[in-house]
C-alpha cells in the first residue's frame, strides 16, 4: 500500500510542480474523459481486478495486482457507495516527475460518496493509441 501512495503522491505532485500545461491535442480530451470515466465505473462497482487489468503496462509493472486491491477495498471502504462526480480539471502533459515520457492527460473529478466529498485524480497515459490509467489518487 506505501509504494501505490508513493506512486499516486509523486505522479499528483509532478501535475503541479513539475509539468506545464499544454493545450490539449484533437479528440484527446474527449477519448481521456471517456477512458477515464469508463474505469472509474469499474472502481465504482468494486471491480477492482477488471479495473487493474485495464490499467496501462507502466502501471502494472510498478503496482501489484494483490496490492492494488487491497488498497481500493481500504481507501473506498471509507467513502461508502458512489454517488456522483464532476470534472473540474484537465491538462495535458509530455512529461511527468519520475515518469517516463509520454503523452498524459491529467483529470480531476470532484466526487460525491455516501459518506464524503473528494478530488480523485486519474492520471491517463497513451498506450498504443488508447488512453490507459497509470495513476489514480484520492484527495
Amino acid at each position: 500500500m506505501r509504494k501505490i501512495f508513493i506512486i499516486s503522491a509523486l505522479l499528483i505532485v509532478s501535475i503541479f510542480n513539475y509539468a506545464c500545461v499544454g493545450k490539449i491535442p484533437n479528440d484527446y480530451a474527449q477519448r481521456a474523459r471517456t477512458s477515464s470515466l469508463s474505469w472509474l465505473i469499474l472502481q465504482d462497482e468494486y471491480k477492482y481486478a477488471q479495473g487493474y487489468d485495464e490499467t496501462s503496462k507502466y502501471f502494472r509493472d510498478n503496482v501489484k495486482k494483490g496490492e492494488w486491491i487491497s488498497a481500493l477495498n481500504n481507501l473506498r471502504r471509507t467513502l461508502g457507495d458512489f454517488k456522483k462526480r464532476k470534472e473540474i480539471y484537465i491538462a495535458y502533459e509530455t512529461k511527468l516527475y519520475n515518469s517516463p515520457e509520454a503523452e498524459y492527460i491529467i483529470i480531476c473529478y470532484e466526487s460525491l460518496f455516501k459518506e464524503r466529498t473528494v478530488i480523485e485524480t486519474v492520471i491517463l497515459m497513451k498506450e498504443n493509441n488508447n488512453w490507459k490509467v497509470s495513476g489514480y489518487y484520492l484527495k
